[in-house]
């Protein structure tokens, strides 16, 4: 924090930006109008130079004239947005500085910040993205969810565009060395990890990955909900085969009829399987459209029991027996072939980025601290960074803040958030005119 608090000392369009108007060129401006950094900025040995914070004013710049040719309204990064994305600037200036000062200084595997809900996350992940390719590194960008994964991209296309960064939304650009920029899922990271694996590529992947930063969208999510490994399926064209025969019987006679001519259909291994086709055939009917599966695109997905969220690469044979039934397509059988721990699949990465809501209580942080090697920051609200020239009015932003908090919110805790304060609790607190 004190590095970065040296590198970005004064509002990106000066202290008086009334000059601004809509036909100038905001990289420009901001490159003449800016603070400038007349030395090397250094953090536990790592030296961010006068050039990345050209670099930073070029990406603002781009990400300013985007946001004006998209919306015809002049919109600058706000000041906590540079200070999220400069806090890791500095560290990914780190990415494979091989000095003595920098190995000596054991730098943090994971940096993990809390931005606030609305506090443009989005942008700080784009525009970090950004900088890391400027830095000739490339960027992994991970969302649980492809829609938002898609939906983030297209929202970032034209700021990666302007500044001529080659970036995708395409998980089989992964591995390609000339795309800088790709957004995609951890499902995505997870089976590009385990396609290196069973081709016999580790190493290789591994060397490449030194040179890739991943930038994780809600951290929560993506590690604590998941867990530290996934089982990874695999088609059995063998079986799949068996249990199309198997589900024919169960639906003309209503039992499965062993096949004496088939030495393969004796064993305890069969019986399992058809033990499991009689249980997933039974619990299909018990299943209900839109609360246990969802059909989008001509495909058949699972939702998350708790979170009601479609599951894009669950797998069960209820639901392969259920789009059977509605599709008159063969179900395809599974079974478990590999057990991937995401734990290092992450970990592989020079470092890890990540961005969230909620960095959750002392034991979420001490297992990132633990097994991931993160430290974790607070980026403060906006508004709360903003200053008057006037005094605060008798009915003080404190106690409007702390009415909504006790009112509000279920911890008690005061929160800027709360939006189910009592009205009349605060006009008792404070007379009408003042508030």
């Amino acid at each position: 924090l004190a590095c970065v608090s040296t590198i970005y000392k004064a509002p990106l369009a000066g202290t008086n930006p009334g000059g601004l108007s809509a036909d100038m060129d905001l990289r420009s401006y901001f490159a003449s109008m800016a603070p400038k950094l007349e030395k090397p900025s250094q953090w536990c040995g790592v030296s961010f130079q006068p050039a990345d914070w050209s670099t930073m004013l070029e990406i603002a710049g781009a990400a300013a004239e985007c946001m004006k040719q998209k919306y015809n309204v002049i919109m600058i990064p706000h000041h906590t947005q540079i200070f999220a994305v400069l806090m890791f600037a500095v560290r990914a200036c780190g990415v494979n500085d091989k000095s003595e000062k920098v190995l000596a200084a054991s730098l943090p595997k994971t940096m993990l910040a809390r931005v606030g809900t609305g506090e443009g996350k989005s942008l700080i992940i784009g525009m970090l993205a950004a900088f890391v390719a400027k830095k000739g590194l490339r960027a992994h960008v991970i969302n649980d969810q492809r829609v938002l994964t898609k939906r983030d991209y297209d929202t970032n296309a034209a700021l990666f565009e302007s500044l001529g960064i080659q970036a995708s939304a395409d998980p089989k650009h992964l591995r390609a060395e000339t795309v800088s920029i790709v957004y995609c899922t951890g499902d995505d990271i997870e089976k590009t990890c385990l396609d290196a694996l069973t081709e016999g590529q580790s190493l290789a992947y591994e060397e490449e990955l030194n040179s890739c930063v991943l930038i994780v969208d809600e951290v929560d999510g993506m590690i604590f909900d998941k867990g530290p490994a996934s089982e990874k399926e695999f088609n059995d064209n063998d079986f799949g085969e068996w249990v199309n025969t198997w589900i024919n019987q169960l639906e003309t006679t209503g039992s499965i009829e062993r096949d004496w001519d088939d030495f393969r259909a004796s064993g305890e291994s069969t019986a399992q399987i058809q033990k499991e086709v009689e249980a997933a055939y039974n619990m299909a009917f018990a299943k209900k459209e839109g609360k246990d599966y969802v059909q989008r695109g001509g495909a058949y997905y699972m939702l998350d029991p708790k979170t009601q969220m479609v599951q894009e690469h669950g797998w069960s044979l209820w639901l392969e027996i259920v789009r059977r039934t509605k599709t008159g397509k063969t179900a395809t059988y599974r079974y478990v072939k590999a057990v991937l721990c995401r734990l290092q699949c992450f970990r592989a990465y020079s470092c890890i980025f990540g961005l969230t809501g909620s960095l959750g209580q002392d034991a979420e942080k001490g297992y990132l601290s633990d097994f991931y090697d993160a430290v974790c920051f607070n980026v403060p609200f906006f508004l709360d960074t903003c200053r008057t020239d006037e005094p605060p009015p008798r009915a003080a932003l404190q106690d409007v803040v702390s009415v909504l908090g006790e009112q509000g919110d279920p911890g008690g805790a005061p929160s800027r958030k709360g939006t189910k304060g009592s009205i009349g609790l605060l006009v008792e607190r404070n007379d009408s005119k003042a508030l």
